[in-house]
């Protein structure tokens, strides 16, 4: 008969504990794991961040272009006019406001990132022309109008009525870069510096580079965009995107 000794003994040998090389492969099972989910995760967040990033830029481009291409599509207009040359004389140049030959009713400076429009108010009541600076137009109908549409030190788009002297008013923020180039008699689009007649131009074509708000990358991330005159490089967190829209000036005499 087996002492009560010897079966505690043979029942203690049969209880093994866990060696070293299976709690190792545990830890590795247990980090893999870990691992896998934090990238899923990472994954999902960095995915989510980047479609709500996307829609914010998309908003931001549709309301950029909406406002520029309503205030392009401005230039030239009158409501009685029989020759632009007459209805749009010649004035000459104001700090940094380009001069304007007799009949032209856009104007820009070689390299700059503004726009300078001239156009006249509406007649009727029904009619009323409201300006980029949200403001509605309601001088007399021999009254030129001047507006200014650019890019502050602020990174932000503006606009800004020159006729009367009015301040400049931030409409979107988030742009990094604009540019303009000119359809004149050429038939190509050109930069503001190679505009040789401009009472010609009959289209304007808009370059746009928006950033977002919100930070969209974990880290700072390269982003090389193609832009005229040479690739701009960011390197930053914030998303951005290019956008290319061209405006037919409705007004001009010597439209498309």
């Amino acid at each position: 008969m087996k002492t009560p000794n010897v079966l505690l003994y043979k029942r203690m040998a049969r209880q093994r504990g866990v060696g070293l090389i299976e709690l190792m492969i545990s830890i590795v099972i247990g980090l893999i794991l870990v691992l896998l989910v934090s990238n899923y995760y990472l994954s999902s967040r960095q995915s989510y961040q980047t479609t709500i990033v996307s829609s914010e830029i998309t908003d931001s481009q549709r309301y950029a272009v909406q406002l520029i291409t309503r205030q392009l599509l401005l230039a030239g207009y009158s409501d009685y006019w029989f020759n632009q040359q007459t209805e749009f004389t010649s004035l000459p140049a104001k700090g940094s406001v380009p001069a304007f030959g007799a009949g032209q009713v856009v104007a820009s400076n070689p390299g700059s990132d503004r726009i300078w429009i001239r156009f006249r108010p509406a007649a009727l009541e029904n009619q009323q022309i409201v300006a980029c600076d949200n403001q509605i137009i309601n001088e007399p109908i021999d009254t030129v109008v001047v507006m200014q549409l650019g890019v502050n030190t602020d990174q932000a788009l503006f606009c800004k009525r020159i006729d009367t002297g009015g301040g400049s008013v931030p409409l979107l923020n988030g742009v990094d870069a604009m540019a303009f180039d000119f359809l004149d008699d050429s038939d190509a689009f050109q930069p503001a510096g190679a505009v040789a007649d401009w009472s010609s131009v009959r289209a304007v074509r808009l370059n746009l580079i928006l950033r977002s708000e919100t930070a969209t990358f974990d880290t700072p991330t390269q982003q090389v965009i193609n832009w005229p005159g040479g690739n701009r490089v960011f390197n930053d967190r914030q998303m951005r995107a290019r956008m290319t829209r061209v405006v037919a000036l409705r007004n001009n005499l010597g439209g498309i």
